[in-house]
């Protein structure tokens, strides 16, 4: 039996039809049509993980939106790759309000680099570290499949937050090149970089920015820092697609 009510099921089925059909019609700026391509990749998502809940959704939808499919550039070729990006997001309470953005349009750049990334959940087949390209800009940390990716598979404001390195992460060669960032009542991150030295500058590049929050840096400083860049990501909200 189903867990999803009538209610809801209904509710969804609407806001679907909407995306899929009525916006169509409408002329939308560049930002509102990549947020409905997001949207309906969402719904194929949440369909293909839940086909219990929506036994008929899935091969349908499939079907209606197949030109639709063929229009998002960055959506996964392979159920594997959707499979494994679908756990790789945050919590939409941390990301809902931080803009899709292409890695190389980022600006005000802190640090950047390749990291492995844990994944908060690992199948027996898959890895438990993900190779990312991580930017911390500004107050916000994005990851990337790569330099060169038009979209952010993750990304959370680091206010709150508090970095440090750990060696109980791993038992290979890379154990003390770990680091975490972790909240009180929020998801954490772990992050193995290249070597421990490297390790050390992410964890430091980040406290520093924290701590310019708090004021214990020169007001000089914080400007500099934290001057808002001319960026896509200034939109007031946006929606994130779902890893």
């Amino acid at each position: 039996m189903g867990t999803v009510s009538e209610d809801i099921r209904r509710l969804l089925e609407d806001c679907e039809l909407f995306v899929t059909e009525i916006l169509q019609e409408e002329n939308l700026s560049k930002h509102a049509q990549e947020t409905r391509e997001i949207l309906l990749r969402n719904f194929r998502v949440v369909y293909s993980r839940n086909p219990e809940e929506f036994p008929h959704r899935s091969d349908s939808r499939q079907e209606d939106s197949s030109d639709d499919n063929q229009s998002i550039p960055f959506v996964p070729s392979d159920d594997v790759s959707v499979a494994s990006d679908y756990q790789d997001e945050g919590s939409p309470e941390y990301s809902e309000e931080i803009s899709v953005v292409a890695a190389q349009e980022l600006s005000n750049i802190l640090k950047q680099g390749y990291l492995e990334k844990k994944r908060r959940d690992h199948s027996f087949f898959g890895s438990e570290w993900q190779k990312r390209w991580c930017v911390l800009n500004n107050t916000i940390f994005y990851y990337f499949g790569s330099e060169k990716d038009k979209q952010q598979k993750g990304s959370f404001y680091i206010i709150g937050y508090k970095a440090e390195m750990v060696t109980n992460l791993r038992k290979d060669s890379k154990s003390k090149a770990c680091f975490e960032l972790k909240a009180p009542a929020r998801r954490s991150f772990q992050f193995t970089a290249s070597n421990p030295r490297e390790a050390r500058d992410w964890v430091d590049q980040i406290n520093f920015v924290l701590k310019a929050l708090h004021g214990s840096v020169s007001e000089g400083i914080r400007y500099r820092v934290f001057q808002c860049p001319s960026h896509p990501q200034s939109v007031p909200r946006s929606i994130c697609r779902i890893q």
